[in-house]
């Protein structure tokens, strides 16, 4: 099944289930979450495993740059530190912080869309090494789309979600490949 958004669409086939966090039927969704259909994935239970946000800017003009700034002054606030961008993958970078829960980790991946805007994608605590290659591969298959709107640089960009039809709402939560639930 395709996810399709204003900004971007994406084969929903690839081993997760994409929902958005629903409190206001009005209100802008800025995050499409996702986590494993199997939730015991490589013998782990993760409930949620990561995010795509979508951030004006592109790389050229230092968006990622910005983020990672942003990302530092938050982990350092929680006594955390930030590992930086290797050769092999420049536009990713993991952060680990203190928090309510214990020790966090979360990776951070940037994709240029070529319209104005970055892909921003966060893995939370409990994504493993094969979440990764999963994930990286997922990014890679995402087709973005030309935008009516100038994105304003560093802003999140509200995210609106074709097919209302074929969402399974769950509490707050709206699936939207809900066969894969």
């Amino acid at each position: 099944m395709k996810i399709e958004s204003d900004l971007f669409e994406l084969e929903a086939n690839s081993g997760f289930s994409f929902y958005l966090n629903e409190f206001d039927e009005d209100e802008d969704n800025r995050s499409l979450f996702f986590s494993r259909t199997n939730h015991f994935h490589y013998g782990q239970s993760t409930i949620l495993l990561g995010q795509i946000e979508c951030v004006g800017g592109s790389i050229e003009d230092g968006i990622f740059d910005r983020i990672h700034e942003a990302k530092c002054i938050e982990v350092e606030a929680r006594a955390g530190h930030i590992d930086e961008p290797e050769d092999e993958t420049p536009f990713e970078f993991s952060t680990t912080f203190n928090s309510d829960s214990g020790l966090e980790v979360h990776h951070h991946m940037v994709r240029d869309s070529g319209h104005g805007f970055v892909l921003l994608i966060t893995l939370f605590s409990g994504f493993l090494a094969p979440d990764l290659k999963d994930v990286r591969a997922m990014l890679s298959e995402i087709s973005c789309k030309r935008t009516l709107a100038t994105p304003i640089f560093g802003e999140l960009m509200p995210i609106k979600v074709f097919a209302k039809k074929q969402r399974v709402k769950v509490s707050n939560k709206a699936f939207l490949n809900p066969s894969e639930y």
